[in-house]
């Protein structure tokens, strides 16, 4: 097994393993659970295809998520409150 190929498991065994932290503690449905399942087998397979995502384009996407909007919010608001 190749270097890539090692890094590549270990980060979605990772991820997985959080998930399946939050579903047994109950922070995540069934239906949620299975779902993040799936969308992790389509990123594995998508990896090194036409169809990947760049670096560029992920970030950009994944900061225009209401979570990540709400965390720049929060992290603003307190660094007015600390200084």
């Amino acid at each position: 097994m190749n270097f890539d190929t090692y890094f590549r498991l270990t980060s979605y065994a990772t991820i997985f393993a959080a998930t399946l932290a939050l579903y047994i503690a109950g922070g995540v449905g069934s239906w949620l659970a299975l779902v993040f399942v799936i969308a992790m087998i389509m990123a594995w397979s998508a990896e090194g295809s036409r169809w990947q995502l760049s670096e560029r384009t992920a970030l950009i996407v994944g900061d225009q998520t209401p979570a990540a909007q709400a965390r720049s919010r929060l992290v603003l608001s307190l660094s007015d409150f600390i200084l």
